[in-house]
């Protein structure tokens, strides 16, 4: 595991790159500057977190990808995840959409791969890829578990806006008339795509997320579904991405 990925956002592995077609012009710059965004508000639990991990740790948390790997594959198709309960909680016309399941926002849940409180999908021309798993703590009053010491890091974020309607998160700080700022639990996620610094890594950026899940579909590792009803870059406006 890579540990530069777990230190913080923006972290990046000089190894990566990226190999698929090149996104439109607009959907990147759509996608950096919602990032940059993001990390406005990027609230880390632990922000010194950089401990050498012991070899209990690194196995714990082999272990603990592999199970939330193993678990949500059953969710491959975003359909199966609607099914099973899941719901969009940022906008359906941005790229990345986060999908929750209510049922499992509970204590007894807390990094329970059986029950992933939200899974997060990039919307690519060829149809929606699962790229996270995230868990998310039931209370804004409490820490996350750190049973595999740094490799696995909670942050929140503090600078989004919530629709007082639709109660989703629609944007960022400062929010307008009918929104209301709100400071999020605190999170981590289980990347599903070869994104930079592992599938541990604490926020990289949308576009290499929606990069990283164009390439799964080449390599055959993602669906391909029909692209209808799907969001085109062209349509996807609301900048609000991977938490």
């Amino acid at each position: 595991m890579n540990m530069a990925g777990m230190a913080g956002s923006g972290a990046t592995d000089p190894t990566w790159h990226y190999t698929g077609p090149p996104l439109p012009a607009s959907e990147v710059s759509l996608l950096l500057g919602s990032s940059a965004d993001q990390d406005k508000g990027h609230a880390m639990q632990t922000p010194d977190c950089t401990a050498t991990p012991t070899a209990n740790q690194v196995l714990g948390a082999t272990q603990y990808v592999q199970a939330v790997t193993s678990a949500v594959a059953k969710y491959k198709l975003l359909s199966a995840a609607t099914a099973a309960g899941y719901i969009p909680i940022t906008p359906t016309g941005y790229p990345v959409v986060h999908y929750l399941n209510p049922a499992y926002m509970q204590q007894r849940y807390i990094m329970d791969p059986n029950h992933v409180d939200s899974l997060v999908y990039a919307v690519t021309p060829n149809g929606p890829v699962l790229v996270a798993a995230m868990f998310l703590l039931p209370s804004n009053n409490e820490k996350g578990p750190m049973p595999y010491g740094c490799l696995v890091q909670w942050h929140a974020h503090t600078n989004l806006c919530l629709s007082d309607t639709s109660h989703t998160v629609v944007g960022f700080t400062p929010c307008p008339t009918g929104e209301t700022n709100v400071r999020t639990a605190y999170m981590t996620h289980v990347w599903q795509v070869q994104v930079s610094g592992g599938p541990l890594a604490i926020d990289p950026s949308d576009l290499q997320v929606v990069e990283a899940a164009i390439e799964a579909q080449q390599e055959g590792l993602a669906p391909e579904t029909s692209p209808s009803g799907a969001v085109s870059y062209q349509q996807a406006t609301s900048p609000v991405g991977a938490f």
